[in-house]
């Protein structure tokens, strides 16, 4: 018992010589360093370079026709400089129904990211009929892989003057990003 007596008279001589700790006593607790933040790399920009498809509607100027289809095609940019080409498929309505298609070469120039002035022109089948098309249009990119377009062509025969023109519209999505 003696020897506990003089354990415990120990402890509390050394809390006294000690004193009292507090947590202001301890100071700041080092934590360890948070690593720089990794910035996210930009969303990248339009480009009409590369694959597309998309959806065009129209009509024949002067005529009781409409048409509506798909379109797909493929462009290479170079600088400025815009050389491609494009298939559409498509129905006439107006007097029946029809069925249309053409390939057409692009050769346009690109201004700033996004707008696009080019000329067209190539083959198809017009109502069963064998055509050559001529033309040019816009297109506008919006948006990261979206992109609208108008345009007109004059159209005709194989061999034969031109007989009509196509004003058409349409959307178009580049899953190039």
């Amino acid at each position: 018992m003696k020897r506990l007596g003089m354990v415990v008279a120990g402890a509390v001589a050394a809390m006294l010589v000690a004193g009292s700790v507090q947590a202001a006593d301890v100071g700041p607790i080092a934590l360890p360093a948070t690593p720089p933040a990794v910035p996210l790399p930009p969303p990248p920009g339009f480009s009409f370079a590369g694959p597309y498809v998309g959806t065009y509607g129209g009509m024949l100027v002067g005529e009781s026709a409409f048409q509506a289809g798909l379109q797909g095609g493929f462009n290479f940019v170079r600088g400025p400089l815009l050389v491609g080409a494009e298939a559409q498929v498509g129905v006439l309505f107006g007097g029946g129904i029809g069925f249309e298609a053409d390939l057409n070469a692009r050769v346009g120039a690109v201004l700033g990211e996004r707008f696009l002035v080019y000329g067209e022109g190539g083959i198809g089948l017009f109502a069963g009929t064998p055509i050559y098309t001529a033309g040019g249009g816009v297109e506008i990119g919006i948006g990261q892989s979206i992109s609208v377009f108008a345009e007109a062509k004059a159209v005709g025969a194989l061999g034969s003057p031109i007989s009509t023109f196509q004003v058409q519209g349409g959307i178009n999505w580049h899953p190039n990003y």
